[in-house]
């Protein structure tokens, strides 16, 4: 929960408040688990954690991090579909991306660590994921680079449309 996790969750907010006026367009995504580099906050029961006060609510938490195999078992057993969104730049969450995939956890993110490293870690994330053909969750990624235009949805669709 650094200053793209902050914003991402003000944004997550702003969609919210949006729905309940006017619930014909409406955003079926929750809080259920936010942490930092030394506490964490979840929901045990999955009900969503709030939206206003997230911040000092994380504060006050005395839970520390959990590893990445813990928190993968506690989000596949939520009764929906659950979306990890990495706001970081860690290597080590990006090294548990498997983890979470293989468990069908989705993944969203703009860390850059895990399609920059090996490429091993690559394999084993497009291997398991469901939109490299796999059984598990999706991944989505984006990163901005040189004027912070995205590369990478721009080359996708390049690719897509018959460009070679």
């Amino acid at each position: 929960v650094g200053g793209v996790g902050k914003c991402f969750l003000s944004q997550l907010s702003k969609l919210a408040s949006r729905q309940s006026q006017d619930p014909s367009h409406p955003t079926y995504l929750s809080l259920i688990l936010v942490s930092r580099s030394n506490k964490l906050l979840f929901s045990e029961s999955y009900r969503p954690l709030s939206l206003s006060t997230w911040e000092a609510d994380l504060d006050a938490s005395k839970t520390p991090v959990l590893d990445p195999l813990t928190i993968a078992e506690y989000l596949s057993t939520a009764p929906e579909k659950v979306v990890v969104v990495d706001n970081t730049s860690s290597q080590d969450v990006a090294e548990n991306y498997p983890i979470f995939l293989k468990k069908g956890i989705s993944i969203v993110t703009p860390n850059k660590k895990a399609f920059s490293g090996t490429y091993d870690l690559w394999q084993d994330i497009f291997a398991v994921a469901n939109n490299g053909q796999g059984t598990g969750g999706y991944v989505f990624h984006e990163s901005s680079v040189g004027a912070g235009l995205p590369v990478i949805s721009t080359l996708r669709e390049l690719v897509e449309t018959g460009d070679e």
